[in-house]
């Protein structure tokens, strides 16, 4: 019982070292979507100023992830090994 404790590297294989920056991607583009679902059909009782910010960081946080998708930044990755 005592070796199923720890990382889950541990039971894959060993060069896994996370998601990366594809993971990266994946979660800026998935939170920009949620938030900007959120701003268009949620019914938000915020004031004028925190919409805005919302909607400044939805379309930030899409920009940056379709901007990482689009120039395959996540291909030229190098493993510091």
């Amino acid at each position: 019982m005592s070796d199923r404790q720890g990382s889950l590297e541990r039971w894959g294989p060993s060069d896994i070292r996370g998601l990366g920056l594809a993971g990266a991607i994946a979660i800026n583009l998935c939170g920009g979507g949620i938030l900007l679902f959120w701003l268009l059909f949620g019914y938000l009782t915020l004031p004028l100023r925190g919409q805005m910010t919302l909607w400044i960081v939805a379309i930030l946080v899409l920009g940056i992830g379709f901007v990482e998708l689009f120039t395959k930044s996540w291909r030229n990755q190098v493993d510091p090994d």
